[in-house]
């Protein structure tokens, strides 16, 4: 993703948004952080990188675990 469709996004592109296989069926949809989009490959293990927005919101973003082996 290389455009920030709302204002929250403007300074947080460009990222990937990857699809995380949490096992037995369960499945995450997120954005990127900490690493290059272009560098997103089938199969990298991740962890999650989590963000408070406010009281109310925390976000859940993914990052290479491990170096992205």
């Amino acid at each position: 993703v290389y455009r920030g469709f709302f204002p929250y996004f403007k300074d947080k592109v460009p990222y990937a948004l990857v699809v995380v296989d949490l096992g037995e069926g369960v499945r995450m949809l997120g954005n990127t952080r900490e690493m290059d989009p272009t560098q997103v490959r089938v199969g990298m293990k991740m962890e999650a990188v989590f963000e408070k927005v406010n009281d109310e919101i925390t976000l859940v973003h993914w990052k290479p675990a491990d170096g992205g082996a």
